[in-house]
């Protein structure tokens, strides 16, 4: 069996063709790849830990001074890291954001087996105690996006509104595939290559262009980062959104991007709930958000407007 590894809870296919990664990138960008690499100095202050039911959850919040903080939930299996640039961006329109890494992901502990979604959502509670935040607006993306759509079905209260981008609204039968599919079980090698498989994986998966290096860069590491036995990937296909898409109050915005994956969930979701406002992000990739951070951060601070907690 081809091994598979997964972006987002998706399988991810070899570059057609067999063309090697490197010259398919040289006859992309004229024989050059641009850009540094800054690892985790993008990431830099405002970083801790809250103690919530699921364990220690690794935190990033940046301050800001207009309306209600934004909570980051990040898609699997990668970390805050996809909101690294998004951050920096919120602040610049005077706006105050967490990033959160999600339990088994990036540095926070690990969800015990069985963790469910509503689990998932309830443990953030904890973590807007510990940072002293009343309300907050709940941004995700494909597995954030079922966390913060759980968290506002369950939680109103705290909850001031609401944005989903690639919502993994599935169907029963799509969900019961989903979970059919084998785990990816990360298995290193003398040489180094399992890293490099994981990258072209990837990459591929991203159109491989040259912009899409440092996104499947990240994805790579937060790969193996991530705890292999999580049970958040269970969670997002036995979740019945449905019932709790049903239930939200808050404002909601869909954003979508046709390059997304879960394009075509988002567009179920905007046909179930005509009353939320639905936004299209110009055509890019399922880790848009590590390229277009002034853009997304301009819509969600746009859509969330002034309120005060």
């Amino acid at each position: 069996m081809r091994r598979r590894s997964f972006l987002g809870g998706l399988a991810i296919a070899p570059l057609a063709g067999g063309i090697p990664i490197s010259t398919a990138l040289e006859a992309a960008s004229g024989g050059a790849v641009p850009a540094s690499w800054r690892g985790a100095t993008v990431l830099r202050g405002g970083k801790g830990y809250a103690a919530c039911p699921l364990g220690q959850m690794h935190y990033r919040q940046v301050d800001g001074h207009v309306g209600v903080p934004v909570l980051l939930l990040h898609q699997t299996p990668l970390s805050m890291a996809e909101y690294a640039e998004i951050q920096p961006a919120l602040a610049r329109l005077g706006r105050a954001s967490v990033a959160v890494d999600n339990p088994s992901y990036g540095m926070s502990d690990p969800a015990g087996a069985g963790t469910d979604m509503g689990q998932l959502a309830d443990n953030l509670v904890a973590l807007l105690d510990h940072l002293g935040i009343k309300k907050a607006i709940l941004a995700g993306h494909h597995t954030g996006a079922s966390i913060a759509i759980a968290f506002a079905a369950r939680h109103p209260d705290r909850t001031a509104a609401l944005i989903s981008h690639g919502t993994p609204f599935y169907t029963a039968a799509e969900r019961a595939e989903r979970l059919a599919r084998p785990a990816f079980h990360p298995a290193l090698k003398a040489d180094g290559s399992h890293l490099v498989t994981t990258f072209r994986e990837v990459l591929a998966q991203l159109g491989g262009s040259v912009e899409s290096v440092a996104p499947a860069t990240w994805s790579t590491v937060d790969q193996f980062l991530a705890d292999p036995a999580s049970p958040v990937y269970h969670a997002v296909f036995t979740y019945d959104m449905a019932r709790d898409l049903a239930r939200l109050r808050a404002p909601t915005l869909i954003l979508s991007s046709v390059g997304d994956v879960l394009y075509d969930n988002d567009a179920r979701v905007a046909a179930l709930r005509p009353d939320f406002t639905v936004h299209e992000l110009p055509a890019g990739h399922s880790l848009s958000l590590l390229d277009h951070a002034d853009r997304w951060a301009g819509v969600v601070h746009t859509f969330a407007g002034p309120a005060a907690v």
